[in-house]
């Protein structure tokens, strides 16, 4: 089941029949034509309105609002499937865990008259809490989460306030963190597309409950759940994040425009300053090039040579983009300073110094959207496989089926290939990737 932002619809003054006959009595008077034939194609204007009205809504929920953003574009930039289609997707739909029956009027809802129920056993809570290091890191967490809540079929709520959950992921579905302008309809939104229950900070526990600190939770695993099953329950929730990527809580027009960040402007300006269409633009994204600190602890439980990934020399970047014929593209840094010696080693190289670009924003912000955007819809994502936010760009291209991304590579005669192309799941077996898995 495919997501769609709710609407509410207004109380009606049941006083007040709002399809009156302005044009005479309908009531058996027929005797007067015009007014009655007046009155009935009133009705029909009427009702034809309505259901246009209604289509358009349902077409803006399942929109993002953003230029050729649907179900089957981001930013202008096509997809391989329809991401509002279960059928259509490549790994299964599998939604996490949801207990929304189980949910405690918040003091919100008892204002409104709602009952108090009951907590469910083993609910676990997630609420304000020192951040961790980097934004990918708490996304990681709050997924660990969801599988924990799974093996002790247990509720996760989050409460409005727990900034290092918020902070992380809500850029990527609004383009900012617009927590003070969102509804409680917004929350239960976002709640539901996660598979949690979003609550005030006020929210009154029982005894049942288990709040678990972000830290520990970044350090949790399911001990039941298969790794496949883990990446199914992962690309759900990305697909359904996507597809409603950019859109605009409820009363984010209460919010600064400045402070908003529109997650498809890094692409607009990319594609204009190359003269051409988001859809038509060319470009790859090499991210995070620096020397991981465990990269031999990840060569040794996934048994894969990593050395040429790690290092991203020219000779390596140059051969992936040569066998895909984006050689001569635009080819952009991100999450990495213009200083760093590996960048120097490309800046320089006679093949790839013309095409080397840097986005005109933070290069090294861990979660600004909109490159977090432009690398997921680029052409060729180059990362780091150690690299919690080179990872997490990854898993969003493969929940997406954005083909070439280089994280896990091996070479082959041809050249380095994706060696997940065919299937991603290794990124969430816990034994093979340890601290690194999402």
């Amino acid at each position: 089941m495919v997501l769609h932002k709710r609407s509410s619809t207004p109380d009606l003054d049941e006083s007040r029949n709002p399809l009156d006959c302005p044009f005479g009595d309908e009531n058996g008077k027929r005797g007067h034509h015009r007014g009655y034939y007046s009155c009935r194609m009133l009705r029909i204007l009427l009702c034809s309105a309505a259901a246009a009205l209604t289509t358009y809504a349902a077409h803006q929920r399942r929109s993002t609002g953003n230029r050729g953003h649907n179900a089957s574009r981001i930013c202008g930039r096509p997809l391989p499937f329809d991401l509002s289609n279960h059928d259509k997707w490549p790994t299964p739909y599998k939604p996490s865990y949801y207990h929304q029956e189980s949910v405690t009027a918040s003091d919100e809802d008892s204002k409104n008259g709602a009952k108090k129920k009951k907590i469910a056993q083993g609910a676990i809570l997630l609420k304000h809490d020192k951040p961790l290091r980097e934004p990918a890191e708490s996304i990681n967490a709050f997924f660990h989460t969801l599988d924990v809540a799974y093996d002790k079929n247990s509720t996760v709520y989050i409460t409005r306030d727990a900034d290092w959950v918020w902070d992380a992921i809500l850029p990527l579905l609004y383009g900012t963190r617009p927590v003070m302008s969102m509804n409680k309809k917004d929350w239960d939104f976002v709640g539901e597309m996660l598979g949690v229950t979003v609550v005030l900070p006020s929210f009154k526990f029982s005894d049942a409950e288990a709040h678990v600190k972000a830290e520990n939770a970044f350090y949790a695993r399911s001990s039941n759940l298969p790794k496949e099953t883990i990446r199914n329950r992962r690309d759900t929730i990305w697909r359904n994040l996507f597809l409603h990527s950019g859109m605009e809580p409820t009363k984010l027009r209460h919010v600064d425009k400045k402070n908003r960040l529109d997650v498809c402007s890094l692409i607009d300006k990319v594609a204009k300053k190359y003269n051409t269409s988001p859809s038509r633009l060319k470009y790859s994204v090499v991210d995070e090039m620096w020397n991981a600190k465990d990269l031999s602890k990840l060569e040794k439980s996934t048994g894969r040579d990593l050395r040429a990934a790690s290092e991203m020399s020219p000779e390596y970047v140059k051969g992936i983009l040569a066998q895909l014929g984006l050689v001569d593209k635009p080819v952009y840094i991100t999450g990495t300073l213009k200083t760093h010696d590996k960048v120097q080693k490309l800046m320089n190289d006679t093949t790839l110094k013309h095409n080397i670009n840097f986005p005109q924003v933070d290069p090294v912000s861990n979660m600004d959207t909109r490159v977090i955007h432009f690398a997921v819809m680029a052409d060729t994502f180059i990362g780091s496989p150690a690299s919690h936010r080179s990872l997490l760009i990854a898993k969003i291209r493969y929940a997406l089926g954005i083909e070439n991304t280089y994280l896990f590579t091996r070479m082959t005669g041809s050249g380095y290939v994706d060696a997940l192309m065919d299937d991603h799941s290794e990124l969430y077996d816990k034994n093979h990737m340890g601290l690194l898995m999402g």
